[in-house]
């Protein structure tokens, strides 16, 4: 916008237009600096103690009942007693922020004593701001006492409703209009009518471009390091929970096997040499390791194997530290003492999204994203703990906002407070993961261990930040000193374009337009420029040993998986079934479409396909089960839908849902094994495997070159309700051999020989 701007007012006609132009440019241009700045600031430290007792006295002066202690103000009611610290978001330091940068353009566009305006500027937003500040909370004061003894409502959201928060700023702007009055002919088109820049100026231009670029490179770069062994070991002595060394197959079942990393571990074994580590921590034991993974501790380490611990990363290997909310079986308590030793904490405490409560989203961001997250799709959270950093720049790897957080309650068992909104909690951006270095070595802290647990570990997100993390760490530092380094010459430039600039020059104001357009030119260049070295050097590794990967298609399938939130209806839910294909051995993945199915998985997975495929995926089917693939098409009578019927043809197998049967129960005839499936159609051709009691086949098969497809018309009995409605169920008899049913499916079709594991489902 800037660019064109100034091409604009170099025609006199188009002056007036390109003014305008360039006013809009340089207000967002300095705006979009605002929000990374505000992220770092409120990140590293949300409180703003040092305002706390200024705020208190305001209150008192205004006859509010209120007291003060440990930079807390404290109101008691009839309702209850009400606690808040005061934070840069609830004081509303983002909006303040870009009012202050938008001013500040201003200000060089429309007035002459632009010092002097923009320290008016700034005294004046401060001021509102704690003026709006005490306002907000008299006034939620004043609403909570309408609100009903019994109710549990609070009115917290005022200090983060967008709405709200718009509102509360909107007097600011009559006090602009009041006080700031511009000039009728903005001083940029006096200026630029006759712009000329002299040497200097020239000079100082490159300087300032030059500064930008490497200021930028200075967050960027991210040191490709060197490629280590890739020897992992995980601590199994201090962690009694999430634990690694129990298998997770067709015969344990409850909620302690859901929260298992076992398959976790096995799927980083395809990709790195793995061990299990189950004695105390020793230097000789960590210099036959890279990268030691350490994981929700239920037990505390020893001061020796701290050293050992801290020695070791220093010499360049790497520490993945995982840690859970609200200091859980202590494994913040048994965290800290190491992670402390490289610069930050976990706190005691749990985030939730401000809207949406147990279902946050995480996109990273697309603008320089650290190589871990680079190719991470959206990662939903189960519930984290925040980190605390000691420093601006820990190294950001998930630093999320519209984010709210709740403290430890001791008063339970897993320390889990009240998820209620209360007026002393802390909202707005708070680091989930961190990568910092020490040494030659690196360290990544991450906070929500339930995640990599069976029931969510290989859903979108979780795969990619697992690998995205071991291959981080999976390298020593090679150049640990550039970003330093890039840093300290970009503000030299910056400070030598200051010095060489001419003090009272009139076209001052022109050479800052043009540098503008070039600092963001050089900017643009630089993350473009790293970002492709990053993705070039930073690449998911592949596995080293044979890996199977059922594929479940999402594109024109008609089913629900917990991606971005709880699935509502247990009928439309395949949440088990999903998890249960680990049981086996096997891998399973979540993607969006065909093309992306046929390039991850051994087996792909369509339940109740609603879309029709083109022509061009049919063939992409049929070449993939030609070539050795695998096709479960899994269908139900409710479905409208003529999709499966087109796409089973190809493969000689007929759909008829115009039959409609009872399949309860279903036999497979040699056997005289039976299940419960409800409602299924008639499926023609191909090797029958299960019928009706009135002969008609609703499950079959069909060889296709090397590979096979199999086919169902009872998919609903896969759904949740039919599967229990909760992967922590103990199943009965009678639902363990429906489980079973699945077991044989999946087995059959990966091995190659339904038929055979279908007659021995009760044995898998």
């Amino acid at each position: 916008m800037m660019a064109v701007a100034i091409l604009l007012m170099l025609w006199p006609s188009s002056r007036p237009i390109g003014s305008g132009f360039l006013f809009v440019g340089a207000v967002l241009a300095m705006q979009s600096l605002i929000p990374g700045i505000y992220s770092i600031i409120s990140a590293r430290s949300p409180t703003v103690n040092g305002m706390t007792p200024f705020i208190f006295g305001l209150l008192r002066f205004l006859r509010v009942p209120v007291s003060y202690s440990q930079n807390t103000l404290f109101f008691r009611t009839m309702r209850e007693l009400y606690e808040i610290q005061t934070t840069w978001a609830a004081i509303g330091l983002l909006p303040a922020l870009l009012i202050v940068a938008g001013g500040v353009a201003a200000i060089f566009f429309y007035f002459e004593n632009v010092w002097r305006k923009v320290v008016h500027l700034v005294v004046t937003v401060g001021i509102y701001v704690v003026v709006r500040y005490v306002f907000l909370l008299v006034f939620f004061l004043y609403v909570m006492y309408f609100v009903g003894y019994d109710e549990e409502a609070s009115k917290t959201y005022i200090f983060w409703n967008p709405v709200s928060i718009g509102i509360s700023f909107l007097p600011f702007a009559f006090i602009i209009h009041r006080f700031f009055h511009p000039r009728e002919k903005p001083v940029s088109a006096v200026i630029l009518e006759n712009l000329s820049l002299g040497p200097r100026q020239r000079v100082a231009g490159v300087l300032l471009c030059t500064g930008a670029f490497l200021l930028t490179a200075s967050f960027g770069f991210h040191d490709p390091g060197t490629l280590k062994k890739g020897r992992f070991v995980i601590d199994e002595k201090h962690s009694e929970w999430t634990v690694t060394t129990k298998r997770y197959d067709t015969k344990w079942y409850g909620s302690e096997s859901g929260y298992n990393y076992y398959c976790m571990a096995e799927y980083l074994a395809h990709h790195y040499s793995l061990k299990r580590n189950l004695e105390t921590i020793t230097s000789e034991m960590l210099d036959s390791c890279d990268v030691l993974m350490v994981k929700v501790p239920t037990n505390s380490y020893s001061k020796e194997e701290i050293e050992a611990i801290v020695a070791f990363v220093k010499k360049g290997g790497g520490l993945f530290l995982i840690g859970d909310h609200t200091n859980v079986f202590g494994s913040s308590v048994y965290l800290n003492p190491i992670a402390s030793r490289f610069g930050f904490k976990f706190r005691y405490d749990c985030l939730f999204d401000i809207e949406r409560v147990f279902e946050q989203v995480y996109n990273h961001s697309r603008v320089l994203p650290h190589p871990i997250v680079q190719r991470m799709p959206p990662f939903l959270f189960a519930v984290s703990c925040s980190i605390e950093p000691n420093s601006f720049f820990p190294g950001r790897v998930i630093l999320a906002g519209g984010l709210k957080k709740l403290d430890i309650d001791y008063s339970v068992s897993n320390f889990y407070p009240q998820v209620v909104d209360r007026l002393g909690m802390w909202f707005g951006n708070f680091h989930q993961a961190i990568a910092p270095r020490y040494g030659r070595g690196r360290v990544v802290g991450f906070t929500d261990s339930p995640v990599y647990s069976h029931f969510s570990a290989f859903y979108p997100g979780k795969p990619e930040f697992l690998l995205g993390t071991a291959d981080w760490l999976n390298r020593e530092n090679r150049f640990p000193w550039v970003n330093r380094l890039l840093l300290i010459i970009s503000l030299c430039c910056f400070l030598l374009s200051a010095y060489i600039l001419p003090r009272r020059s009139a076209n001052n104001f022109g050479f800052i337009s043009f540098a503008l357009v070039g600092a963001i030119f050089s900017a643009s260049l630089a993350i473009l420029l790293f970002g492709a070295i990053n993705r070039s050097t930073y690449k998911l590794p592949r596995p080293v040993s044979e890996l199977t990967g059922v594929v479940f298609e999402q594109g024109h399938c008609d089913y629900d998986l917990p991606l971005t939130g709880f699935t509502r209806e247990p009928g439309q839910s395949y949440e088990i079934f999903f998890q249960w294909v680990l049981r086996l051995g096997y891998y399973p993945f979540a993607v969006p479409d065909i093309e992306e199915s046929i390039e991850r998985g051994d087996l792909v997975v369509l339940i109740n396909p609603v879309s029709d495929f083109t022509a061009r995926e049919i063939d992409a089917l049929e070449r993939f089960v030609f070539q050795g693939g695998r096709l479960l098409v899994a269908d139900r009578v409710e479905n409208g839908s003529d999709a499966s019927r087109k796409l089973l043809e190809r493969f000689d197998i007929f759909a008829d849902k115009g039959l409609v049967a009872d399949a309860s129960p279903a036999y497979e005839p040699s056997s005289q094994m039976s299940w419960d499936l409800g409602d299924a159609f008639e499926l023609r051709g191909g090797k029958p495997l299960l019928f009706t009691e009135r002969a008609v086949p609703v499950m079959t098969f069909a060889d296709h070159g090397e590979g096979l497809v199999l086919a169902l018309s009872f998919s609903d009995a896969f759904n949740d309700a039919g599967m229990g409605f909760t992967e922590g169920v103990l199943p009965d008899r009678r639902l363990l051999h429906h489980y079973h049913l699945q077991f044989a499916i999946i087995k059959g079709l990966i091995e190659g020989n339904p038929r055979e594991a279908l007659i021995n489902a009760d044995k898998l």
